[in-house]
């Protein structure tokens, strides 16, 4: 079959005449632009070439020189297809090798015909008295495309040049060493960061070998290796300095193109995280520290509830009148003792940090903003930071460092969800809370939110409920510690604000972290008249095991002229509440009862005794009671030890 190689740009005039000459059997292949047509001409080797005049790249005066040029090529038929009908376009295609002229628009009729008249040898020609003119402006046609051309290829030459000069001055002032090695492993080329990171000044060394121990190297060539078969590699190493100064870094490497089956070649990347190891190292340290000050508060807390009872007690002796002198003296050496044990417990609760030692009032978007720019100078490459530059919000009372210490500890964790990379993003927003919208515990009011999201693997639904338990961590043994976010739980409460977490397999994690704002304690619109109680308006009941604590509890209610019941365990406190329930007012219920079942005695009173507002007591913190029972269904929390004037307050808050 008859192949004919049309070069044209316009993809309907193609279309036409490839119909055209299909349905006249005849084979059509094509060419876009000049480039094109002369790649493809001695691939296809046709028997004729259409050849538009006005084509990208080149013009068709230059690409039919071109063809008939070629070897296999010279005899094969040229014919200029184009809109150009002055007669001297006509002269200029008969001079550059074609055998004629087709004028566009094309007749359907003809067209063919015309075609099969070239095929079959016909060739116009220029009458000799113009030839010679003809060959003049062909020449001087030519001569001005070749200006045009050297004009754009010296164009050409310096983008190239300023292209390569940035490329330059990029790859010499990025904060991250660049090495090209042969595939032999010979140095090729380094950057200056690479080489201030081996300390060898102006000097490109021969090869990596001399800057790795023995191990190191051999787990170097493994990854260029896998490099080589085309797996991009990313591993942490240590390299060695000119000085034999060990620093640690994050590795980079990717093979160059292949050919004749291997690599010409590797690029790596060299990011230096000493300092980043070193602080990572720092915070391991803090959360062992951490360990040690959770042991310290237990200790101090044990040693409270025996001092609870002894202060207490001799408080309350120390008002009666009727005393001896004698034995007021001795209670006076006792109740000073016991305040010298409490002082020193509090020593102990301040290292625990138990409670925050600095409050002042505080800007939110300060806060954040400041921990973000420390951040950002600590987080890995691959994830990126996200936070406000403004938002309105309410100040707080915190202490600053505390607040900080809650922001790294999420954002830390955040991006150790992250392995491969990801956003990590910060905000702000100030909501009012009811009492049924906060975690038990908490009291409703106006808060700021700080809110610490990721994109990471996400928490599993089956281990949320333990994410704030001590020294629970899903991570490798001595990767974690498991302390972080029980010290964020931790702080948060202590500052009487509350946590919240959303988390989704594979889409990421949310944590709202909500602070009050400064003045918003609690709920209580004011202050309560205590003289109210001295009327016996109200009743308590007391459920507590440890019988001398049980008889101080009672001992301090009354003192405040409030009705009391006692209880020892929860089978007498059945039958005080059978008889007596609709006379009581509150149920003080000691957590730590034998056999206690806290879902089912909670939901006995609820229903038995729906009027009765319950509150817990333990030595245990009520976050705790929470990581260990799930949601409690109380009204308060007294924390033990505890004094008159903590049993004070819990009334008011009651009221």
């Amino acid at each position: 079959m008859t192949k004919i190689l049309y070069v044209e740009d316009n993809p309907d005039n193609f279309r036409l005449v490839k119909t055209l000459l299909e349905t006249s059997g005849y084979e059509v292949v094509g060419a876009a632009d000049g480039i094109e047509a002369i790649v493809r001409a001695p691939q296809e080797m046709p028997d004729l070439v259409l050849m538009d005049i006005n084509i990208p790249s080149l013009s068709g005066y230059e690409v039919t020189t071109k063809i008939k040029s070629m070897k296999g090529l010279e005899e094969v038929p040229v014919v200029a297809l184009t809109a150009k009908t002055m007669k001297g376009d006509k002269d200029m295609a008969l001079a550059a090798g074609c055998v004629g002229f087709i004028a566009k628009p094309i007749d359907p009729f003809t067209f063919v015909q015309d075609v099969e008249s070239f095929l079959k040898g016909r060739q116009d020609k220029i009458p000799v008295v113009e030839e010679q003119s003809v060959l003049r402006e062909y020449s001087r046609t030519l001569v001005t495309h070749l200006e045009e051309k050297v004009t754009q290829l010296q164009e050409y030459n310096r983008k190239l040049q300023e292209s390569e000069e940035r490329y330059r001055t990029l790859i010499e002032n990025v904060n991250i060493g660049i090495w090209f090695l042969s595939p032999e492993r010979n140095t090729l080329f380094m950057n200056q960061r690479m080489r201030d990171l081996l300390g060898v000044g102006q000097l490109d060394p021969a090869s990596p070998d001399r800057f790795l121990e023995e191990e190191a190297a051999e787990a170097f060539r493994n990854h260029l290796q896998l490099c080589a078969e085309g797996r991009p590699q990313l591993w942490e190493a240590k390299i060695l300095t000119m000085r034999r100064v060990s620093r640690e870094v994050v590795v980079s490497g990717v093979a160059l193109g292949q050919h004749q089956g291997g690599t010409s070649g590797y690029l790596l990347s060299f990011l230096d995280v000493t300092e980043k190891k070193a602080l990572e190292r720092q915070l391991q340290q803090v959360h062992k520290l951490e360990s040690l000050s959770t042991l310290t508060a237990g200790v101090a807390h044990d040693f409270n509830n025996i001092l609870t009872i002894i202060q207490n007690n001799a408080k309350l002796l120390v008002t009666r009148s009727d005393l001896p002198e004698e034995d007021l003296r001795k209670l006076r050496n006792i109740e000073g003792a016991s305040d010298r044990g409490s002082a020193l417990t509090s020593q102990l609760l301040a290292f625990s940090r138990e409670k925050p030692t600095n409050l002042q009032v505080l800007a939110p978007v300060e806060v954040l903003q400041r921990f973000c720019n420390f951040f950002a100078n600590y987080k890995k490459p691959s994830v990126q930071l996200r936070y406000p530059t403004y938002a309105t919000v309410p100040q707080i009372v915190a202490d600053a460092n505390q607040v900080e210490q809650v922001l790294l500890n999420l954002a830390t964790n955040a991006q150790d969800a992250m392995p491969g990379g990801g956003m990590l993003e910060f905000d702000l927003r100030a909501e009012s809370r009811t009492r049924e919208t906060v975690m038990s515990g908490s009291v409703g009011g106006d808060y700021v939110c700080f809110i610490v999201r990721d994109t990471g693997n996400g928490i599993p639904a089956e281990i949320r409920h333990r994410i704030f338990e001590p020294f629970f961590t899903t991570k490798p043994p001595g990767k974690g510690t498991g302390l972080g976010l029980s010290a964020v739980f931790g702080i948060v409460k202590r500052h009487e604000g509350f946590i919240e977490v959303d988390s989704k397999m594979g889409a990421g994690t949310e944590f709202r972290v909500y602070f009050p704002v400064e003045g918003e304690k609690s709920e209580i619109p004011g202050e309560v008249d205590l003289r109210i109680l001295s009327h016996g308006r109200y009743t308590v009941l007391v459920v507590e095991d440890e019988e001398m604590l049980g008889d101080l509890m009672c001992d301090m209610l009354m003192e405040l002229g409030i009705k009391v019941h006692y209880a020892e365990n929860l089978a007498k406190a059945r039958q005080i509440l059978d008889s007596k329930s609709a006379e009581i007012n509150f149920i003080l219920l000691d957590y730590q009862l034998p056999d206690m079942d806290v879902p089912g005695i909670l939901k006995y009173l609820r229903t038995a005794t729906p009027h009765i507002r319950i509150v817990f007591t333990s030595g245990y913190r009520l976050e705790e009671i929470r990581r260990k029972e799930g949601p409690v269904d109380i009204d308060g929390f007294l924390k033990k030890p505890f004094d008159l004037q903590s049993l004070t307050t819990l009334l008011k808050q009651m009221l």
